[in-house]
């Protein structure tokens, strides 16, 4: 039996929360994946911040592309959460085929 000292619930919780806690070791399982695309907007972030804080147990993917309008000051309160991931793109380009309606 692992020590308590070893474990740390997914969430950050104390030793009364309910949720699954698991070892420093194992990688960490989300329920589900969301993607937000243009992530470092003004509304955008505040979404992100929430959905980061109010969905512990989801992975929340940040694409952007951080142009003039975009400002990772936002975003820094969820930055070093564990279920917080921030993807900058590069070029953002679509094929001369594509239809956009």
């Amino acid at each position: 039996m692992r020590s308590r000292a070893a474990r740390r619930c997914v969430c950050g919780g104390d030793e009364g929360c309910r949720r699954k806690a698991r070892t420093m070791s194992e990688p960490a399982v989300f329920e589900k994946r969301l993607l937000v695309t243009g992530g470092a907007g003004f509304i955008a972030s505040h979404v992100v911040v929430s959905l980061v804080k109010n969905y512990p147990n989801y992975l929340i993917i940040n694409l952007d592309k951080l142009n003039y309008c975009a400002s990772l000051k936002n975003l820094e309160t969820v930055s070093e959460k564990e279920n917080y991931k921030f993807i900058q793109v590069i070029k953002a380009s679509f094929p001369g085929n594509l239809t956009l309606y």
